[in-house]
């Protein structure tokens, strides 16, 4: 839970976002650790539960994004993640998730006019 992450940008010697990094984990753990002192089954219902659910929601949606690769082309990413067009829920424009892949920076309101600029 943020182990990885720092490890990562401390090999990549990315010092300013390992200490954000370890700041937010010490903030986030200790409120953890405070919230358990305080009541444990409070903590674990409303607090931990909680995380864990939410983080299992995100990977079961990340995992649905980039579950399909062409054997052929790995590097594509025009067919290694969803993206749905005309679809009926749109929200933050991730109906586009391919453009987060193509060009990190874009804002999400701009991402359908990239992928029609870049869609060739």
């Amino acid at each position: 839970m943020g182990i990885s992450p720092v490890a990562l940008l401390a090999k990549r010697q990315e010092w300013v976002l390992v200490r954000q990094m370890l700041y937010g984990m010490v903030a986030y753990y200790g409120l953890t650790l405070l919230l358990f002192l305080w009541s444990p089954t409070f903590c674990m219902v409303y607090w931990v539960f909680c995380h864990l659910e939410g983080m299992i929601l995100l990977c079961a949606i990340s995992y649905l994004w980039h579950a399909f690769v062409e054997e052929s082309e790995p590097d594509n990413q025009y067919v290694n993640s969803v993206t749905i067009l005309d679809g009926h829920d749109n929200t933050f424009n991730e109906d586009y998730h391919v453009v987060h892949h193509h060009s990190p920076s874009t804002h999400w309101t701009d991402a359908p006019a990239h992928f029609e600029a870049h869609k060739d």
